[in-house]
């Protein structure tokens, strides 16, 4: 796979699942990360929250602080190292050698929120040679009977928490299982609120990408897509691996 159609899996939240076994020698990172806000001029804030309810905005500006501090990487520390005694690497993975590199935003199109760049060793570690495709994960779904997030009724008591103060309750039609579906729009010239071409729909979810009409016959082998980070995550877990932190994903793609 291209570096370029890793970048593009990476920095959308309908994510391609991409996981890891446990790291091949230990789990510790010793890593540098910049201190951060949580805003950036070109994400609208609210997410999927403030599309359902529509109170999606965008934030126009970012401070950007440029000290530094150590940070542990997220999960590690229950990770076991189930592969750690094998010789080569498991079925349909490959090794990546540890090593450091200078972490951060590459030309013009980075956002302010990746810099300043930072150097970031990882250990070696395992990582799938593809993305978990379609029929992979309907095998963990018919094995476990999970049911994503798209695919479950929202909970307004939940939902609310995440809005703000005095919010209206949407139309009972919004919150009802779905997922955001991409939608082409000529015309489109600013690109700082991608709102503009993700839709709320109403019946999207792993088993209809495109919309409730459709389905992934004959797309067994694609990449499956409208998965959350908890569904990622119980994904992992049942195939015995973990998720990449975003060094290592990163990395991995340079």
């Amino acid at each position: 796979m291209s570096k370029l159609n890793l970048r593009a899996i990476k920095f959308t939240w309908l994510f391609c699942l991409l996981v890891l076994a446990g790291c091949k020698t230990n789990n510790e990172r010793n890593t540098e990360a910049e201190k951060i806000s949580s805003n950036t001029n070109c994400h609208p804030q609210g997410g999927r929250s403030g599309l359902i309810a529509g109170t999606a905005t965008t934030t126009q500006d970012s401070e950007i602080q440029t000290d530094s501090e150590p940070v542990q990487d997220e999960d590690m520390a229950s990770v076991e190292n189930n592969y750690s005694g094998r010789k080569g690497a498991p079925e349909g993975m490959v090794l990546i050698e540890g090593g450091t590199f200078s972490m951060g935003g590459v030309g013009d199109l980075a956002l302010k929120r990746e810099y300043p760049r930072h150097p970031v060793t990882v250990s070696s570690f395992y990582m799938d040679t593809h993305e978990v495709t379609n029929a992979e994960f309907k095998k963990f779904v018919e094995e476990t009977g999970y049911v994503t997030i798209a695919e479950r009724p929202i909970d307004w008591e939940e939902l609310k928490k995440q809005l703000p103060p005095g919010t209206p309750k949407p139309p009972d039609e919004n919150l009802r299982p779905g997922s955001l579906l991409f939608k082409l729009r000529p015309g489109v010239t600013d690109l700082s609120n991608y709102f503009q071409w993700w839709v709320w729909t109403v019946g999207t979810d792993w088993k209809h990408p495109e919309g409730p009409d459709s389905s992934i016959e004959g797309k067994e082998n694609h990449p499956v897509v409208h998965i959350a980070y908890a569904d990622a995550k119980a994904y992992a877990r049942w195939a015995g691996k973990r998720l990449p932190t975003e060094a290592e994903w990163e990395y991995a793609a340079r």
